[in-house]
């Protein structure tokens, strides 16, 4: 292990820094938990802004997930989120100073010359953990940037394993080894508020009141997530419409739930209402507006998920959550750690056919 047991067990404080996403800490945080369990003193603050020169137009709504999902789990103190500008950087970087942290931990993939400049900046007195650059020629032009790092890591990863072994291998070889709670094993397990689980189901409920309440309790809920960041991991519009037409021609008693990103969502009605205007198919659109616990929350409702690969899949395998797993090959490190059925595409996650996503729920719907 990279960091002596002595340093650890005498530590107080310890920044770890990562650029981290939401399917990232369904398995970072396992560890991070199991870390906290292992060094019960050991304060842990998070840092989690990525070290862009420009932000993504992604990023304000990764950044208040996160820091939402972050400020809720026990074993995470501060945190640092992703900034809009190199000044507020600064900023953040004068703020972890200030915390005097005996140990600095970075594990980064990307822009790791940036991250060992920080840490160096911030763990003057700490011990220093940095991530060595992947490119001899970074390592070359930047080695200045790493020469007061107390120990590099070498991220020799084999990319054959799934994440979650990639991860464990990182922890493990900085801070030895971490064993995770039962309830972690297939990745960071969400604790959904009661208040918020409530709220969700009174909002589903009033929204299909046309219904009538008998038949409302008998229906059958999929929550599908069709769209992802990247175009490439997207399933199309129409073939959404297909998969619920051909899902209710063979479940009547179903309702969709159609997740998608806020500034999405007016569209989305519209483009429901076009869509559905003479079928007898049952669908709204959601997204979490209000705050991230809102999403756990409304997979906890459903009965079944249709996913294309993002983070959604690995929060809904950590709740045990029945799925149908949309997934291109190139991503199959990515798994879900639990899922009842994976489909794959070569290219494309469009490249799936609607009709293999209707034949992959069928069972599934038939067995609830």
């Amino acid at each position: 292990m990279l960091i002596p047991n002595t340093t650890l067990l005498n530590a107080k404080r310890m920044l770890y820094m990562t650029h981290l996403a939401l399917g990232d800490f369904v398995f970072q945080g396992m560890y991070l938990r199991a870390l906290k369990k292992k060094y019960p003193s050991l304060h842990i603050d998070v840092w989690i802004d990525d070290c862009r020169d420009r932000p993504k137009a992604w990023a304000g709504g990764r950044n208040s997930a996160l820091t939402q999902w972050l400020e809720s789990v026990p074993f995470v103190e501060e945190i640092y989120p992703i900034v809009a500008s190199s000044e507020e950087r600064e900023q953040l970087i004068q703020q972890a100073k200030q915390c005097d942290y005996d140990i600095v931990v970075c594990i980064a993939t990307t822009r790791t010359n940036k991250y060992a400049e920080i840490v160096q900046n911030i763990g003057q007195d700490a011990f220093t953990v940095a991530t060595r650059p992947s490119s001899w020629v970074s390592q070359l032009l930047h080695w200045h940037q790493f020469k007061k790092i107390n120990a590099i890591l070498d991220l020799n990863d084999d990319h054959n394993k799934h994440i979650s072994a990639i991860y464990r291998s990182r922890f493990e070889s900085i801070f030895g080894t971490l064993m995770l709670e039962k309830e972690d094993l297939y990745g960071l397990r969400l604790s959904v508020p009661e208040s918020k689980k409530e709220a969700i189901e009174t909002s589903i409920a009033n929204r299909f009141t046309h219904i009538g309440p008998e038949r409302y309790t008998a229906l059958k809920k999929v929550f599908i997530n069709h769209l992802s960041t990247t175009e490439k991991r997207d399933y199309t519009w129409d073939q959404v419409v297909e998969v619920m037409k051909g899902i209710e021609a063979k479940q009547p008693n179903t309702v969709f739930v159609l997740n998608v990103p806020p500034n999405a969502l007016d569209n989305t009605h519209s483009q429901l209402q076009r869509a559905l205007a003479n079928s007898s198919i049952k669908a709204i659109a959601f997204s979490a507006v209000n705050d991230f616990f809102e999403l756990p929350a409304m997979l906890e409702a459903c009965d079944l998920v249709i996913t294309v690969e993002t983070a959604i899949m690995h929060i809904a395998a950590s709740m045990d959550k029945q799925q149908v797993v949309l997934m291109r090959e190139s991503a199959a490190a990515w798994t879900p750690l639990r899922a009842q059925c994976i489909l794959r595409a070569e290219r494309r996650v469009d490249e799936i056919s609607a009709r293999d996503v209707v034949m992959a729920c069928t069972p599934l719907l038939s067995k609830l």
